[in-house]
This record gives C-alpha cells, structure tokens and sequence, in this order.
C-alpha cells in the first residue's frame, strides 16, 4: 500500500499515516482540528516485511485499512 505520512508544527514527532489513494478524507474532525496544518513528510510503499524504525508494519497497515489512519505518537521520555 502507498502511504502518506504527515507531521504537523503543533508537536514534534507526532505522524499520521494514511493511504495515499485516500488522503486525509478517512481522519475523523477532531483529530485533524489538533492535527495543525499537516504537512507531507514522507511517501512511501508500506508492506508486512518492511522494517520501520518505531513502528509495526502489521499494525500500521491494520490501523489504515480500519480506522482510515495510523497516529504515531511522540516517544515517551523514558524511552531516550
């Protein structure tokens, strides 16, 4: 699947993945109200066997395909 990841200027390493086909036409209001102004960081190819750094592919690709979107939160501060 083609995915857009978005960041937004509101928080730092906050992201939201979505499918490229679908846009942000599946992210519900309220999320993308405290989503402020996103901004495309990154346009890839997603898929089971890929390897990303903080995130489950398996689940990343669930999230999308169900819920429209994948919100990749910031690291808690104990994981530095």
């Amino acid at each position: 699947m083609k995915v857009v990841v978005y960041k937004t200027i509101g928080q730092k390493d906050l992201f939201l993945y979505v499918a490229e086909e679908d846009g942000l036409s599946r992210v519900p209001d309220p999320l993308l109200k405290k989503f402020k102004l996103p901004e495309v960081a990154l346009t890839f190819d997603l898929h089971e066997e890929r390897v990303m750094a903080r995130e489950d592919p398996k689940r990343v690709l669930q999230n999308i395909k169900k819920e429209g979107f994948h919100l990749q939160m910031p690291p808690a501060e104990n994981e530095w």
